[in-house]
Order: structure tokens, then sequence, then C-alpha cells
């Protein structure tokens, strides 16, 4: 049975486009088919006439399902050095060989393996979207090779760097009780149990339960869905032109209204208020008058009320702005029983906010709007790439019209 199946396989693939095959392929692996779409690629690869691109390719899509879904590295690195041999090592994509080479040398443990990959692909390809991450890596493979080894679970190191690295990722609370010397040793405990556990769950292949399943595939997507956030948010920049022009083409954003800054001496007797300006005119400490006389809230505090212009017509405003910076006003009728007097420390005619102290926060906002922009356009291009129809609506309206026709025969 199997080898008819292979065999009506064989026919299907006959005169098939690598993209063809592709295309079903990743149908098959997003149904969990991952044998399925590895008997389609390697039938394939057993047609006459290949290119060597499509090849290429076609060991490169084996290798990642070996390397990502299949938990199998070292049938991945069988494809991916079979890629390797294909072109020369300056070929444009080799990066791609060299990057997936390093991961499944690291899942194997080879570590020395794994720096060599890394370090080929930074010399050679300083253009490659894997460079900065291919950096990274030589420095993980360089822990596992050089620094110092704190524990041994079952054929896996774990070095004193990755104990850094978990304690780096930790909340603030959680990596405060965890950096002392004694802490690292339970963080250490802690990551032991985890291997333990995990290894455990392999070996009895819990990975095959439904539900196991539908938790790996969920923490799988939403790892990937954040990295291409994060890729878009990767890609957007914002220039000082860009914030410049928008700031001058929303000035009035950054209008800030005149203030001034003052203490405060205030009675609710105009007697009272004229005697204690007198005394302020032959030279008695106004912080001495405001502690003693003043009736407002802030009469011992030490900073300095803020006062903003409210409209175009504040009288009260205006009187008090007259006042030169470190004078005294004379008594201000604030109301019918209120009389103010003030001292002015500083103050701020009405202008603009100078485009230095809002640069920053205009190019977030600009960010922020240019990642909505490019997330959007993405989404709409992938729903075309991927001919994405939503049959929600048709799907209620049937369920309707089969409760119906249930009733109609009951009766």
């Amino acid at each position: 049975m199997q080898k008819v199946g292979m065999l009506i396989l064989a026919i299907f693939l006959m005169g098939a486009t690598f993209k063809d095959v592709k295309k079903d392929a990743d149908d098959a692996v997003r149904r969990g088919d991952y044998k399925i779409a590895v008997s389609q690629y390697e039938t394939f690869l057993k047609q006459k006439d290949i290119g060597k691109q499509d090849k290429f390719n076609t060991y490169i899509e084996l290798a990642d399902i070996y390397l990502y879904k299949l938990k199998k590295p070292r049938k991945a690195i069988e494809y991916l050095l079979k890629a390797k041999q294909l072109f020369p090592e300056t070929y444009r994509r080799m990066d791609e060989v060299y990057y997936r080479l390093g991961l499944s040398y690291e899942k194997i443990g080879d570590y020395q393996k794994a720096a060599e990959m890394y370090e080929k692909l930074v010399m050679n390809f300083q253009k490659s979207k894997y460079y900065n991450d291919a950096w990274n890596r030589i420095n993980v493979a360089f822990a596992h090779n050089y620094q110092d080894t704190v524990a041994y679970v079952g054929g896996e190191y774990i070095t004193s760097m990755q104990v850094e690295n978990l304690l780096d990722r930790l909340n603030p609370m959680m990596k405060s009780y965890y950096s002392t010397e004694e802490g690292k040793k339970k963080l250490l405990e802690e990551m032991i149990k985890q291997k333990l556990l995990v290894k455990e769950a392999e070996d009895k292949k819990l990975y095959l339960k439904s539900d196991v399943q539908d938790r790996l595939n969920q923490c799988y997507e939403n790892v990937l869905a954040r990295a291409m956030v994060d890729e878009i948010r990767g890609s957007v920049k914002v220039t000082d032109k860009e914030a410049e022009k928008f700031y001058r083409e929303h000035l009035e954003q950054y209008r800030e209204p005149a203030t001034i800054k003052a203490y405060r001496i205030l009675v609710h007797r105009k007697a009272l208020a004229d005697s204690i300006y007198r005394l302020l005119k032959k030279g008695a400490n106004f912080d001495t008058l405001r502690a003693k006389f003043s009736e407002a809230r802030d009469k011992n505090s030490r900073a300095p009320l803020v006062i903003t212009k409210k409209g175009k017509k504040d009288k009260l405003f205006e009187k008090i702005f007259k006042t030169r910076k470190g004078k005294i006003s004379k008594p201000i009728q604030q109301d019918d029983t209120t009389f103010v007097i003030f001292k002015v420390v500083d103050k701020k005619k009405e202008g603009y906010k100078p485009f230095k102290t809002v640069a920053a926060a205009i190019k977030t906002r600009l960010k922020q709007q240019k990642e909505k922009e490019a997330y959007d356009k993405l989404i709409e291009s992938l729903k075309k790439k991927y001919n994405v129809r939503i049959m929600w609506d048709k799907n209620k309206e049937s369920g309707k019209k089969k409760g119906t026709e249930k009733k109609d025969n009951k009766k």
C-alpha cells in the first residue's frame, strides 16, 4: 500500500516545479504531516534535469523540516552539506547554509563546528540578514567551548554564561533574589530541574500528545509572529529631517502658554495685605511673613506655584506678569475677599517648545505610525499571498439553516 502511495506521489510530481512542490509541502507542514512533506521533496529530487538552484532550495527546505519540525539535526546537517557542495563558498546564498549548519551543530553539541560555521558567515557575508545573529551565536558557542562548565545533564553542558544570561532575563525582583553567589547556585538548580523534566518528557515522547502538540504549536507561532513584528520594527527608520518636517507642520501642538513661578502670601483682609506689603518694602523677609500670615495651604512649601495663563483675557495673570523676576508685587485682589502678594522667581512668555526638547518624542511617534503602516501593508499583502478566505458568516448562516430544517422535520 505504501509503495502504491509513493508511486502515485511520483506520478503526481512528474514535471512539477520546485514552486509547485513547495506549495504542497508547506500545506503538509501546516497540517503537521512532516513525513509527507519530506517524501514530496525527496521524490522531487529523484526527477531528472533538476537545476542546481532547485536542488539547493529543496535541500534547505528538507534541512528546516528535520531541524525545526522533526528535531533531527544530524539529518539536517546531511542535507545542508549537500547544498553546500552545489556552489562555491562565495555563492550569495551560502550564508543561509552556514547559519543553519551552525544551529544544527549546536543542537548535537558540536560547538566548535558551530563556531566555525558562524565565523565563515561573518567573515564572508557582512551584509547577510543573519550577520548579527551569527555574531551572537559565536559568543554562545565560545561560551560552551571555553567557559567554565557548571553542570552536566544527560549529554548537555550548562555554562556559567548561560546562568548569567538567564539571570539577565529575569524581572527585577527575581534578579535581585538570584544575583548573589548562593542565588546563582539556586538558579542553576532550577535550570537542571527543567532540563531533567524536558529530557524525560522527550524520552517518553510526550511531544506526541495532542494537547502538548497544540501548546508547542501555539508557542512556536507566538515566537515567530513576534519575530516578524520585531523585523518590521527593525526595518522602520525615522530621520531627523522627517522629525523636523513634522514639527514645523504641527507647530501648534508644541505651543507653550505663558507661565509664572512665584511664592505668595494670601490673606482675606485688604488692610492686612497692605500692612504686609509695607513691611516687605521696608526689608522684611518674605518667607517669614508668608509662614506667619499667609492663609494658603502652600504657606510652608519650598516649591513655588506654577501659574499658567488661562486664555487671552486672563487679567489676574497679566497683573502678576507685570512684576519683574525676583521682585514682589503689590497686593492683588483675586476675588471679593482674597488679596495676594506674589514674589516672582521666574516667568516665561508664550512660545513654542524647542525642537531639541521634543525631537525624541516626535521620532517615537512617527516610528510607531510607520510601524503600523508597514504592519498593515504587510498583512494585506500576506492575505493575498496565502489566499485568505473567511467563511465565518457562511458557516454561521449554514448552521442556522440546519437548525431550521431540524425544527421543520420535527413538525
